[in-house]
C-alpha cells in the first residue's frame, strides 16, 4: 500500500513537469527555424542599411514555407520583426496563444535581438523589449522570459 502511494505521489509530480518539458521542446523548434531567418535579416540589413518591406526582400520563402512539425510559419515584417506561429502546443497553453516574436534593434549599426517577453540590450546600452508574444513565459527559453 505504501509503495502504491509513493508511486502515485511521484506520478503527480512527474507528469506535469514532463508536459511542460514537451511544450518547451516544441517552442525550441521555432527558435531553431528562426536562426536562418535572423541570418538573412542581418545580411540584408548590412547590405542595404535598412529593413526591406517584404519577406521575399530578405531572400526568404513565404512564411508558411518555413515550417516544421510544431511550427506553422515563420514570418518577417517590414521592421525585421520575426513572428513564429506554432500549431497547437497543448498543456495549459490556450488555443490561439501560439506566437513568439524576435524583435531586432539596430543601434549603432549592429543588430541585437529581444525574444518573447525578454529584454534585449542595444549596442549603445539601451534596453528594448520584444512585443507580440502570447505564449505563457514558463514555456519559453530563459532569455525570452523577462
Amino acid at each position: 500500500m505504501i509503495v502504491v502511494a509513493i508511486i502515485g505521489i511521484l506520478a503527480a509530480i512527474a507528469i506535469p513537469a514532463y508536459q511542460d518539458y514537451t511544450i518547451r521542446a516544441k517552442v525550441t523548434e521555432g527558435i531553431s527555424l528562426a536562426g536562418e531567418v535572423k541570418t538573412a535579416i542581418a545580411d540584408t540589413y548590412q547590405g542595404l542599411g535598412y529593413f526591406p518591406g517584404t519577406q521575399v526582400s530578405y531572400g526568404l520563402p513565404a512564411a508558411a514555407s518555413i515550417s516544421g512539425k510544431f511550427v506553422a510559419s515563420v514570418a518577417v515584417n517590414s521592421s525585421g520583426k520575426i513572428t513564429i506561429t506554432y500549431r497547437t502546443l497543448g498543456g495549459e497553453v490556450k488555443s490561439g496563444s501560439n506566437a513568439l516574436t524576435l524583435q531586432p534593434n539596430t543601434a549603432n549599426g549592429a543588430i541585437n535581438w529581444a525574444c518573447g517577453y525578454g529584454t534585449g540590450m542595444s549596442s549603445d546600452g539601451t534596453p528594448f523589449k520584444a512585443t507580440g508574444t502570447d505564449i505563457p513565459a514558463k514555456y519559453l527559453p530563459s532569455n525570452c522570459r523577462s
